[in-house]
């Protein structure tokens, strides 16, 4: 498409093939919208509003048109979509198609919207509302839909007024929003392009959807010059095959398939003689391809009305019978000289937020005050103020209405935040002009007694608002100013869950671990957390407090549901314990109890805040556990020793510690009989030493540790012991030992041995070779001392005679058993006769105890026979 199009001159009604597919038509969602009132830009007194019902007792409507806006959005050869408005001679708008991500057509719209806001279009003002703008009266422009489509499926967002605008010109209204662009969607919503039917077009291009346009491109005569100015629809006859887009395209010029019918606005043709496009390849370039989208719009127009007579609420007060004083007041004071200016009006009120009005009491009964008057200017304005300077037509005016009564309406809870929702209602009659006419400036005053009822909970709210007679009468013109309210607020009773669960056992203990399989119970207590009224004093309108109890296993499994339902009255700053649960069992590792408050409690008044009606608490199994306990201790003639000394009697003895549980070991001889050990003790050549069992007369305590008896006595020749102990079998069995990881402890106790060697020196320290000589034969000398650490507890001697071994490089050289008492070093010197010593080669080493036959032992080091070889540098 070339940009003539551009040239108003010459005005395109490009033939346009509408196309249609197999898609099923979705139903429109029936949402009803409404909007604020917005203000034109250029006059206070104009002013655009979409579905939102217009007062109309304040507003006139003059006239409604229909005007059938069509967008035609075009793609230009100059490189961006535009939409051309041929009457005002200018563009809507224009996007390049380098700011369209990805080609995607589909965001044409939110595109349009971020570069300039909306899109503009023009209504013709009728000739009542161009002389109501002159005379400054105020006029509302009511944009809504007409047909099956809401206003919101053609405009985004009417319900926020700064994405709108309405401008005043002369003789129109411009109207400026962000306009939707529907396209066709599928199940799950996405959209669908001509890509999804292998038509490649050069963009990401969707489908108009069923309804809101069509598609469209411009048609050219086969020899490539355009057919004229036409529009050409699809034969709605000719049903497309099943899962093609058009059958009639045979390929990417454009070309039809003969045979198809073709309805022009210049007559019917064959499909042979036209093709689609504006050149070779249209679909591959993304030719002149067009969308058209339509907006059967409504414009309705209101022009204020001329207000002589209105009946205005004045007061409503809610009185303190034991005070006399109002605790909640609303009160309008209108202006003296233009009384029926609602912008003029003034509201005071001690409250507007029921969360923060007065608190009421249930057990009084209170005076609710109210009053309403009549003003008119029918026989012509005046200081309202000097009721003194009316004529005598203005002082008898009248309403015209007998009785003088008033309508009362009670919300509460929840609908007292909503407005025009009512719970209760009743008429209230005047008690000083019941029957009698109100004249012009004369009030009518109301007085009633109210009570709380049972059923309130948490908030009040009174209104009084005039009788619609007065209106009927056209005595009450305005219907914004003829209501009052006032709130109340009443004090909360708010139960709870407390946090003192109990998980019970079948001795009725209370305790922190379960044994798996035991029969378990749980009691759950409830607080009366706020509020003066006792809970449970009536079984429908106040029942005793009732809580669900559940419980799951680790898997989340549920093992046991229980209803519970107490037999006492709850008191206020009370907690009482709920019947304890049924008895129930389970295998699992963990349990997550949980109790909520039934919310029946809520749903009567009595349970006003929902976060703490539930409390859950996780318990472990495993009942009890106890096991061995640090230090192992190692005596010797009735002293605790450190050291094993070989030879001499010995006894060990053990500590167990109770780990886990609230329960003692040790209170039963046959369930829980006291605790139990199993003894051994090995030597350093793995000789049985000791097996004995050991068991305390003690009772071991959640907590506590004890010591087990002294083992009996055992001896041996070798330099150390192993010692164990294990906790017997009988507690796991009857589950009063639940982890095995901590039921053995063995300490090792050895004699203190240790050899060294220190201060190794070779001589000749040096060895001077030939000018031709690889090697010489030198007797070389050793000096080293030879250490023995060995000691017993008390000091007492331990021959020793550890074999000392002199190695050069690996091969053996000198091998010996040297004698040197414990505690005790011994300075050697020993000489290698005809070494062949070479350069590099003449490393010597001297070990003790190098078959490790004797076992060393030294506290405190992880390596005893570290020290016990050195080596020449």
């Amino acid at each position: 498409m070339k940009e003539r199009y551009k040239d108003i001159g010459k005005r395109v009604l490009a033939i346009i093939l509408v196309l249609s597919i197999l898609i099923p038509t979705l139903p429109i969602g029936q949402i009803k919208s409404f909007a604020a009132t917005i203000p034109a830009t250029n006059n206070p007194n104009l002013t655009l509003t979409f579905d939102e019902e217009i007062d109309a007792a304040k507003y006139e409507l003059v006239e409604s048109k229909r005007q059938y806006l069509s967008i035609g959005v075009w793609h230009y050869s100059g490189g961006y979509w535009g939409s051309y408005d041929h009457e005002k001679g200018t563009f809507r708008f224009q996007i390049k198609d380098s700011e369209i991500p990805g080609g995607n057509i589909g965001k044409l719209d939110e595109l349009v919207q971020k570069k300039q806001g909306g899109i503009p279009f023009y209504v013709d003002y009728p000739e009542e509302v161009k002389q109501a703008l002159k005379e400054g009266k105020k006029v509302i422009v009511q944009v809504k839909s007409y047909g099956n489509n809401k206003t919101g499926d053609y405009i985004y967002d009417i319900n926020d007024t700064s994405k709108h605008k309405i401008e005043h010109t002369t003789n129109q209204a411009k109207i400026t929003v962000p306009l939707r662009f529907n396209y066709q969607t599928d199940e799950s919503g996405e959209l669908i392009y001509y890509s999804d039917f292998g038509l490649n077009v050069g963009f990401k291009m969707p489908f108009v959807k069923q309804g809101f346009g069509n598609n469209g491109y411009s048609i050219y005569n086969k020899n490539g010059t355009r057919s004229g100015e036409w529009a050409a629809y699809w034969n709605w006859g000719q049903t497309p095959e099943n899962g093609y887009l058009h059958p009639s395209i045979i390929n990417p010029d454009g070309t039809l398939k003969p045979g198809y019918k073709i309805k022009t606005t210049k007559g019917d043709y064959d499909s042979s003689q036209i093709r689609i496009g504006a050149g070779s390849g249209v679909f591959r370039n993304g030719g002149a391809l067009n969308l058209t989208f339509e907006y059967p719009f409504e414009f309705n127009f209101y022009i204020e009305k001329d207000i002589q007579a209105d009946m205005i609420m004045r007061e409503l007060e809610l009185i303190d019978p034991e005070t006399g004083q109002a605790i909640e007041s609303f009160k309008r004071e209108v202006d003296n000289l233009d009384p029926f200016n609602i912008a003029k009006q003034k509201l005071i009120r001690t409250n507007t937020n029921p969360r923060l009005a007065s608190i009421l009491s249930r057990d009084k009964t209170y005076i609710v005050r109210a009053k309403y008057q009549f003003i008119s200017f029918e026989e012509g304005a005046f200081d309202i103020s000097k009721s003194e300077l009316m004529t005598p037509e203005q002082r008898e005016l009248k309403t015209g209405i007998i009785p003088n009564d008033l309508d009362v309406h009670y919300s509460y809870d929840d609908h007292v935040f909503i407005d025009g929702v009512f719970d209760q209602s009743h008429k209230e009659l005047s008690i000083d002009k019941p029957y009698t006419e109100l004249k012009n400036l004369e009030c009518a005053t109301f007085e009633w007694e109210y009570k709380v009822p049972d059923t309130a909970k948490k908030y009040v709210k009174i209104a009084g608002v005039i009788p619609n007679t007065f209106a009927q009468k056209e005595k009450d013109t305005i219907n914004t100013n003829n209501w009052a309210a006032i709130f109340g607020r009443l004090e909360p009773t708010d139960i709870g869950m407390h946090k003192n669960v109990r998980l019970i056992n079948n001795n009725n203990e209370a305790m922190r671990t379960y044994r798996k399989g035991e029969p378990l119970r749980l009691i759950f207590p409830v607080e009366h957390v706020l509020g003066e009224r006792i809970v449970g004093t009536d079984p429908v309108k106040n029942p005793k407090v009732i809580i669900h109890v559940e419980v799951k296993d680790k898997e989340g499994k549920v093992i046991h549901r229980e209803r519970i339902q107490t037999p006492k009255l709850l008191h206020p700053k009370e907690v009482i314990d709920m019947p304890i649960t049924k008895p129930f069992t389970t295998e699992s590792d963990k349990i997550t109890a949980c109790a909520t408050i039934d919310p029946i409690h809520r749903e009567l008044g009595y349970n006003d805040d929902s976060r703490n009606d539930k409390i859950c608490v996780t318990f472990k199994a495993s009942g009890v556990d106890i096991g061995m306990a640090a230090p192992v201790e190692l005596y010797r003639g009735g002293q605790r020793v450190k050291f094993f000394e070989a030879n001499k009697s010995h006894t060990v003895q053990f500590n167990v510690k109770h780990f886990l549980g609230d329960e003692a070991v040790g209170l039963d001889a046959a369930k829980n009989p006291k605790v139990k050990i199993n003894i051994k003790v090995m030597d350093a050549n793995k000789r049985l030493l000791l097996d004995q069992t050991v068991q305390t007369n003690q009772v071991l305590n959640p907590g506590a540790a004890i010591k087990m008896p002294m083992s009996k006595s055992f001896t041996t020749e070798t330099g150390m012991i192993r010692a164990c102990a294990t906790i017997d079998p009988i507690h796991a069995q009857l589950g009063y030992n639940s982890n095995p990881a901590n039921d053995t402890i063995c300490a090792d106790f050895m004699m203190v041995k240790n050899y060294a060697i220190r201060d190794l020196r070779a001589y000749p320290q040096s060895i001077h070779f030939g000018k031709n000589e690889s090697q010489v034969k030198q007797n070389v000398t050793l000096n080293f001392t030879v250490i023995n650490e060995s000691s017993d507890e008390h000091g007492g001697n331990l021959p020793s005679s550890p074999i000392v071994e002199i190695k050069h490089g690996n091969q053996v050289v000198w091998r010996s058993s040297v004698s040197i008492s414990p505690g005790q070093s011994r300075k050697m010197s020993v000489t290698i006769p005809n070494r062949i010593l070479r350069p590099g080669d003449n490393v010597f080493s001297v070990e003790v105890n190098p078959d490790r036959t004797i076992l060393e032992f030294k506290p405190g080091v992880s390596n005893p026979y570290a020290d016990n070889k050195a080596t020449t540098l």
